[in-house]
This record gives structure tokens, sequence and C-alpha cells, in this order.
């Protein structure tokens, strides 16, 4: 990621001592061989400082913008995940229901650390946030993983088989849609589109 994208972002959140930083990192330089005169400096106007106790927390405040564009982008144009559930709410102190549900509320991603899953009802709507990544990546530099980049088609149990004509594109490319019997890995956990969580298990067996 452009270290002038990061320090854009401070600055818009309102986080104090921005040029603090940018001093810091502007007068910050990596030769391979420190005592060899002929050995070049290094300067970087990329990425945060390895090792930095700082850096993780530069990188999620950074992050955070393009889960903001994200958010933004999908309720102009009404995308999120559609789910219909909800919680039932039960009387302070005991296990009696009260006969109201609290809902889900409406959201179309989840982020952790940086792992990013979209949600969406359509492909139209999925193809629209993976244009909002699209233009957070031209302008910031922070690139997007595509070999691990993939889509799936999840749909209600006897209602279709989870397939798709259609096609999304990201960056002039065409994504990979998951097979339904093809399980993916995501946070340590492999699933297939239709919920099939055994290779988990599979995996789990032959490690212990």
């Amino acid at each position: 990621m452009s270290q002038a994208a990061l320090w854009a972002v401070m600055r818009a959140y309102g986080i104090p001592d921005v040029d603090l930083l940018v001093s810091l990192y502007e007068h910050s330089t990596v030769r391979m061989a420190p005592n060899d005169p002929q050995c070049a400096t290094i300067t970087f106007d990329t990425g945060v400082a390895q090792g930095s106790a700082v850096s993780p927390l530069l990188f999620l405040v950074f992050l955070n913008a393009l889960l903001g564009l994200i958010t933004d982008r999908g309720r102009k144009l009404h995308v999120s995940h559609g789910l219909k559930c909800g919680v039932k709410v039960r009387k302070k102190g005991t296990t009696q229901d009260t006969g109201q549900t609290e809902q889900v509320g409406e959201f179309n991603l989840i982020g952790f650390v940086d792992d990013l899953s979209l949600f969406t009802q359509t492909l139209g709507g999925a193809q629209a946030l993976l244009e909002a990544i699209q233009e957070f990546e031209l302008w910031s530099g922070l690139k997007v993983n595509r070999k691990k980049t993939c889509a799936m088609v999840i749909e209600q149990q006897g209602l279709g088989q989870c397939q798709t004509d259609e096609t999304l594109i990201y960056m002039g490319q065409e994504v990979a849609f998951l097979a339904p019997s093809v399980a993916c890995r995501y946070l340590g956990v492999w699933g297939t589109p239709t919920g099939d969580m055994s290779a988990t298990k599979t995996r789990i067996f032959k490690k212990t």
C-alpha cells in the first residue's frame, strides 16, 4: 500500500500527529550491509515498518477505510446479505421468550485482519462491491491476492445447484467460481458452497 494513501486516510479520520509518523518514515532507510560504504541505501514509500509495534494498528486503520467504502457503496445500492433470520429475545434473567425477534443487521462484508468476505443477494451486487475494491486498489496500491479470490453461489436447499453462467470481473479478469462440491479454506476452516464442512474434519483427523 502507498504510504501517501495511508497518511491521507489518517488525516481524513482526524488522527493526530500524522506529521510525526510521516517524518519518521521519510527518514527511515535500510542497507543490506550497514557497514559497507558501497552498499546502496534503500528508502520505502510503500507498506509499514516491519517489527514496529505501531504497524498493525496503522494497517488496520488503513483497511478500515476500505471496509467503510464497501459498506457505504452497499448502502447506496441496497446491497447486503439478504438473510431473513434473527434471535429470539428472552425476558431479562429468565429463559422465557418475549415473543419478539431481534433481526440480523444489514451488512455486506466481514473483515478479519487482511481477509475479506463479501455477501450479496445478487451477482450484480457483488460486481458493484468488487468495483469499489478495484477503485481502492488503484488509488492506494493495496493489492488483492487474486489467486486466493473466488466466488461462492449459495442457494436455499432444494432450490438450485449453486451454479451460475454469469461472471464476475476484477481488474479485467474473471473471478473463479467455486464448484458446489469443492471446499475452500477461510480462516482455517474448510467448507463448500452447500455448507459441507466435512473437509475440515478430514484434515483435522489427518493431523491428529
